[in-house]
């Protein structure tokens, strides 16, 4: 996830805002930043600092879970301005479910999670379903931690993606917009496809940066320049060509004063995603969630074969359908995103 939030700890750290499934880049120009600014800028916030994590890859993913948490807890109370946050503690059947689930992800996300995610923290009531934020380790490389909030562990993934997308549209009683698919798996599942995608995106560069602190601070040469082409000018902008009037009103959360958009313009919103090849009305937001939403998509529906589907009713009657995995141009992205996989299987062997 990647949006914009508390502008009083912007003016703090705009060179360092980096949130992910679920917050958007901050415009201040690259030559604005530079390592004395960073390394000053960090000392603010330990959840920055590799040495605050007593990092070792070979811990078990379940024993990152809430590790040396509360310096992370302060960063996220002040970046969201929500002095509330808890950290929330996965029960030990839930740590298992979570266990499990990794297992289930392609062998490039639990090889690069391992190496290179310090810890994994649950919020409760959290402003979004993830987020994904860099962290500065020995010669300037790039290493992450990652945040889910509780109701991950709470919801099917069909009722995560739902409420999420809803958030996007103006209420409306006679209108609703229902996710359907054969998958009873908790959300968790999804948002570790989306959000370890980001971990993907930040260690070895598959879109030109995930946000503009990364721009900066990116190691990896582009892994590729394919995914991207076609469907995206500049960060949050669609080609000129290819450009529908409804993706820079797609808001989420109620991140930049949305919702501004009201149901009925999904008839105008699907078509213009189809034609851009987006997976989901999330990665319409730009080019680094647009790639979590594709590597989701293809995890969800080819890896583990589950179906994926939206509908919108009105007064109880479906009138429309959109189904990711059917669409022509995302299945192209799709096979470009394995191919992406196999070149970085390829370079680690």
């Amino acid at each position: 996830m990647k949006t914009t939030r508390a502008l009083s700890l912007l003016v703090i750290l705009l060179p360092l805002v980096a949130s992910i499934g679920c917050r958007s880049l901050v415009n201040e120009p690259v030559a604005a930043y530079g390592w004395p600014r960073v390394y000053k800028d960090i000392q603010e916030y330990p959840a920055r600092q590799f040495s605050y994590y007593e990092f070792r890859p070979d811990r078990p993913i379940v024993d990152r879970i809430n590790w040396k948490a509360s310096e992370v807890l302060r960063y996220l109370r002040d970046y969201d301005s929500k002095p509330q946050y808890k950290i929330y503690e996965p029960s030990p059947v839930e740590k298992k479910q979570i266990e499990r689930y990794f297992k289930l992800l392609p062998p490039a996300y639990q090889e690069t999670v391992k190496k290179y995610v310090t810890g994994i923290y649950f919020i409760e009531d959290f402003w979004g379903n993830g987020l994904t934020e860099w962290v500065l380790g020995p010669d300037k490389k790039i290493y992450t931690f990652v945040v889910f909030d509780k109701s991950t562990l709470k919801q099917t993934i069909p009722q995560l993606l739902q409420k999420r997308d809803s958030t996007c549209f103006h209420p409306a009683p006679d209108y609703r917009l229902s996710i359907a698919s054969n998958s009873r798996e908790l959300g968790i599942l999804y948002m570790m496809a989306h959000e370890f995608t980001h971990v993907l995106d930040y260690v070895y560069n598959i879109t030109p940066y995930v946000d503009s602190s990364s721009k900066f601070l990116k190691q990896h040469p582009l892994l590729t320049d394919r995914l991207m082409a076609g469907t995206w000018a500049e960060y949050d902008k669609i080609v000129p060509q290819k450009f529908f009037a409804e993706q820079p009103k797609i808001t989420f959360y109620g991140f930049r004063k949305g919702p501004h958009l009201s149901y009925l313009q999904i008839q105008q919103i699907w078509p213009g995603m189809a034609a851009n090849g987006l997976a989901s009305l999330y990665a319409a937001q730009n080019w680094a969630e647009d790639l979590a939403e594709l590597a989701s998509c293809y995890i969800l529906c080819d890896y583990w074969g589950y179906s994926l589907r939206s509908d919108l009713y009105h007064k109880n009657q479906k009138i429309l359908s959109w189904q990711p995995q059917k669409q022509k141009e995302i299945r192209k992205r799709i096979e470009e995103f394995k191919k992406t996989l196999n070149k970085l299987a390829e370079e680690k062997a």
